[in-house]
């Protein structure tokens, strides 16, 4: 009676430890699991130059890996995978959230029609798997769906948006550095212009086109009306000695040099005896060259920023990203979850070491009793 008691207790702790929620798990996988395929795709991010990142040969051959750059944009856009914007977007186009809670049966992978955004977003994460690997630098990006067309779809609609986001990312970053250039090309016209206006305002106001060559003539017409005084004043000493002061020659050349002496009065006035010292020809020749090294400063400064903006256009245009598929998203023919077999393997196994653990503490309390 003992032994049939001690059968009849151990088949019941069997039948509710290993029989039963191995039922159950049988139940579920065989019955009301639903079937869900995988598509695969295999993608990276690169650019058309590296500049100050970029490893010589022999440093890619010694330290192997992706470039520092590149592998925060690839974090990056595992980010942007894995975000709410993303997921919105899917969810308009692809009726992703539809297409998820349409498995009421299965209850382990059905989502409610009431679930929260962040509830939505968890399962959307558990559904898309991304794989990064360190070394070559590609990401592997696994979906998942009910149908095999749907899965795909579902992978090659992220490929396209991850697409759009690599150039936006690359265009955003190039337009900065241009705005930054254009800015400065900007205020270095502005400059060359303001200086060019004031040029021809100061040549407007003292009404001279070049104050420093009109200055030089003056000075050669003063050295001009010098040495004509002196020649004539050598011509009136001679004529007075055979000719009366009163003689009509000798009178013309007094005229001579009377208007002679007036005009050089008059330039050696203008160019440094005039009362007004703005308007002495020396002042505005002066200010007129400095007017003129401002417009050549200027000027040289519009040149370079003109040819950095250049530089930086060229670069910019050079160091944009773009997203290389490596491998497209794969149609599936056969459903990869769930996996039947490889669950009630697992759940014979953890209930069986359950089973074990439970009857080794059973007997060990048994033992201390008696």
């Amino acid at each position: 009676m003992k032994s049939i008691l001690k059968f009849l207790k151990r088949s019941r702790s069997a039948l509710l430890v290993l029989v039963l929620p191995l039922l159950v798990v049988l139940i579920y996988n065989l019955g009301m699991a639903r079937d869900r395929f995988t598509s695969e795709s295999v993608v990276t991010i690169k650019q058309a130059a590296h500049f100050g990142g970029e490893r010589s040969g022999m440093a890619a051959m010694l330290m192997p890996g992706v470039s520092p750059l590149l592998r925060e944009d690839v974090l990056y856009l595992r980010t942007f995978i894995h975000s709410q914007g993303l997921l919105g977007t899917l969810d308009r186009e692809l009726k992703l959230r539809e297409h998820f809670s349409s498995s009421m049966r299965d209850p382990l992978h059905y989502l409610p029609t009431s679930a929260s955004r962040e509830d939505f977003l968890e399962f959307y994460r558990k559904r898309v798997e991304i794989v990064l690997d360190d070394i070559s630098g590609l990401l592997t990006l696994r979906t998942q769906g009910f149908e095999p067309e749907y899965a795909r779809r579902l992978n090659a609609t992220i490929l396209r948006e991850c697409e759009a986001f690599v150039n936006r990312m690359s265009q955003n970053l190039a337009a900065e550095q241009l705005r930054f250039t254009d800015a400065e090309v900007g205020k270095t016209t502005a400059r060359l212009e303001d200086a060019q206006a004031r040029l021809v305002q100061f040549q407007a106001q003292h009404r001279v086109l070049d104050a420093a060559a009109q200055a030089s003539a003056a000075g050669a017409i003063t050295n001009e009306l010098q040495a004509q005084l002196s020649k004539l004043e050598a011509e009136h000493k001679t004529l007075l000695g055979y000719l009366h002061p009163s003689a009509h020659q000798v009178q013309a050349l007094q005229n001579q040099i009377a208007a002679i002496k007036s005009q050089l009065q008059s330039e050696q006035n203008r160019g440094t005896q005039a009362a007004d010292a703005s308007k002495k020809l020396g002042a505005i020749a002066l200010q007129f060259e400095q007017l003129k090294q401002q417009v050549g400063l200027a000027q040289e400064s519009h040149k370079a920023a003109l040819a950095a903006a250049e530089a930086m256009r060229l670069e910019a245009t050079r160091k944009l990203k773009s997203l290389v598929v490596v491998e497209a998203p794969t149609l599936a023919e056969t459903a990869e979850y769930p996996r039947r077999l490889y669950n009630l393997f697992a759940a014979l196994v953890v209930l069986l070491l359950l089973y074990a653990v439970a009857q080794l503490t059973l007997a060990t309390i048994a033992e201390h009793r008696d």
